[in-house]
Order: C-alpha cells, then structure tokens, then sequence
C-alpha cells in the first residue's frame, strides 16, 4: 500500500482525560512538527504538550529574527487549530560558551508580547543553564534527595526506627531515580570533581542510615559494608545500558560524548 495522507478539519475537541484524548492530540500536534516548514537554523521537539524550539546562529541579531519567525509560525498554527500557546509560561534562554560583550536581553515574541529571558529553562524535569554544564540540575536534584533523607532521619535512628530493608527499597525507589533521571544528558556534568563530590554526599548520608553507622565512617567503607554500588558507577552503568540498547557504541568509559557547537543556540518553550 503506497503512503497516502488524509486531512480533515477538527471542530470539536474531546474531555481532558479522556482514553482517545493522547490519540487524538497525537494527531493533531503531528502537523506543528512535520507540516510548518521551519528554517535550516531551527530544530523544533515535543513532548506531549510540551515544545521547545532551538535556533543556531551566531550574530545575537540573527537569533532574535529567526525565533521570532518560527514563533510567528506556531502562534499562527495555534490559532487554525482553536489553541493558543501561553506566552506567560514561555521563556527564553541563550545557550553559549562565549561570554557576551555586551549582554543584552533577548526580544522573543509570542502573541505579540515579548518573552521572558532567564539564565536556565527546566524542560522535561531536567534544567538547562546558558553554560550548559547542567550544574544548576545536579543541585536541585542532589538538594531534593538530601531533604528526603533528612525527614527518613527522623524515624532512622541508630537504635532504632526503620529497618535496614526497608531503608534499601526507600534508595532503591526514591533516592536512585531522582539521582539518575536524564543522566544520559548530563553525565559529563560529574567529570567535574565538585559536581561528583554532591552526588557521594547524598549516597554518605543513606548510606549512613542504613547500616547504622557513625558519622565518622568513610563513603567508600559504607558502600562495602552494605555492598551498595558507588553512585558515580552505577550511573555510568546505567548510561552504558542506556545507548547499548539502543545500537550506540561510541560512549568511551560509559561517558556519552557530547559535541556543542560554536555559537549561540536559542531555546523557546
């Protein structure tokens, strides 16, 4: 059977909740990705209802033209298909390793009202800084778990509280997948010592309540007490498993490898 397309306009829409409702919004999101004709400087991603647009260019001029053209051309989509993209919750971030001589803010439009700019953009639950060295990300997450850990202290003491196989299913289902969400994006991050340093922070402080130790005990003698894997190893394992899996074998040391273009990237929500 040969490809074919078919198109219909939609007039009506369905019940937020409803089991068609991904389908049907499936198939309408489809045409902003595929049918608009955006410039080879813009790459444009969804997810669910979720839109980033990123535009290459050097010259800050050239970004600011070329943003607000693409835009113009989701807000005009919008208004064909009865939709209208929330300009107050939209934000702009410029992403470079170049330091400006003169940093300006940038002028975005969208329905005719200027964007506003921030230093980071959290997309998809995982932050992204203008350095994009995603150590604004490893904060948040790292502060996130060690405020986790403080409330399980309270019911974890020495001699008594929580028992140790609970403490266990808690890292294992709380405290290890906010530490590794998205490490594939940002595992180059760790290869600075400080960013490193945080993360066996947090394993110290669980660990320290699992196994009942004293606060004087070493990271590395926790981990063999309760023969917990280091977190730095079980996140490269995990990024190892991530691209196996998916056919990609040029990681080196279970490190993706990320390569940022010269020049400035402009993200749009």
């Amino acid at each position: 059977m040969k490809n074919c397309m078919v198109q219909k306009k939609i007039s009506k829409g369905c019940p937020q909740g409803s089991a068609s409702g991904p389908g049907f919004w499936n198939l309408l999101y489809n045409s902003l990705l595929l049918q608009i004709e955006y410039t080879k400087h813009t790459k444009a991603i969804a997810y669910a209802d979720d839109l980033m647009i990123l535009v290459k260019e050097k010259p800050q001029i050239e970004v600011e033209n070329y943003a607000s053209i693409e835009t113009q051309k989701v807000a005009k989509w919008a208004r064909n298909n009865k939709m209208c993209f929330n300009d107050q919750k939209s934000k702009v971030t410029i992403i470079t390793k170049k330091r400006p001589k003169n940093r300006r803010d940038f002028k975005i439009f969208l329905n005719n009202k200027t964007l506003q700019q921030e230093d980071t953009i959290k997309y998809l639950g995982i932050t992204i800084d203008r350095r994009f060295n995603f150590n604004h990300h490893i904060d948040n997450i790292t502060g996130k778990c060690i405020k986790i850990i403080h409330t399980l202290s309270k019911c974890a003491k020495i001699n008594w509280g929580l028992r140790y196989d609970l403490l266990r299913i808690i890292d294992n289902g709380a405290i290890l997948p906010i530490l590794s969400y998205g490490a594939p994006v940002w595992i180059e991050g760790l290869q600075r010592k400080h960013n490193a340093t945080k993360f066996k922070r947090v394993q110290r402080l669980i660990n320290m309540k699992i196994a009942r130790a004293y606060r004087t005990t070493s990271y590395e003698a926790l981990c063999v007490l309760k023969g917990i894997t280091p977190i730095l190893i079980e996140l490269r394992n995990q990024v190892k498993i991530y691209y196996n899996t998916r056919g990609n074998t040029q990681i080196g040391m279970y490190y993706a490898q990320y390569t940022i273009a010269n020049g400035t990237t402009q993200l749009t929500q």
